[in-house]
């Protein structure tokens, strides 16, 4: 992609969660969002059609960024586990704002399936345990969802120490 359109397209989506931070999605107008990105309209509209292919374009490059980071290292159960709290932890706030704006479900889907590919790769599951880790891997993620939408209820910190007990009695019944 080119410099430039990777820079408004960046602009445009830091843009976009400034005004998130502040009113719903469906409040915030082209104008407004290319004002706050000082571009023009026509810019604007030479890239997208409408807003939420912006939130789009940023779910399809987040889901990428963890994908890379997933795919740099080896890992086991326990440096996934750590590796998925950091990204939760460092994209807490656009996590909240994905969450608000009800447009978690792609990227909630696509980090179920990386979990799940991944760990049934290091842990060489069977097919008769299939079941069973796509259970465990929709409910890490879950968990994940449900503290950023009621952080009030549970830490990071709990939800990190949580989550690996989880992790922990779940992989001794997938060897069962």
């Amino acid at each position: 992609m080119d410099r430039r359109v990777a820079k408004t397209k960046r602009g445009l989506q830091e843009a976009l969660f400034e005004l998130l931070d502040q009113k719903s999605l469906a409040d915030i107008s082209v104008t407004e969002l290319c004002e706050r990105a000082d571009i023009g309209r026509r810019t604007f509209y030479l890239h997208y059609d409408n807003i939420m292919e912006i939130f789009d374009d940023y779910l399809q490059d987040f889901s990428t960024q963890i994908e890379s980071q997933l795919s740099h290292q080896p890992v086991d159960a326990e440096t996934l586990l750590g590796i998925f709290n950091q990204i939760f932890s460092d994209y807490q706030s656009q996590f909240q704002i994905i969450c608000l704006n009800h447009r978690q479900d792609a990227l909630v889907n696509k980090l179920e399936s990386m979990l799940f590919a991944t760990l049934a790769e290091v842990m060489h599951i069977h097919h008769h345990k299939i079941a069973t880790l796509k259970y465990i891997t929709s409910g890490i993620i879950n968990v994940y969802v449900y503290q950023i939408n009621h952080p009030e209820e549970l830490s990071q910190t709990e939800l990190s120490y949580e989550v690996g007990k989880l992790l922990e009695s779940d992989l001794t019944m997938l060897y069962r």
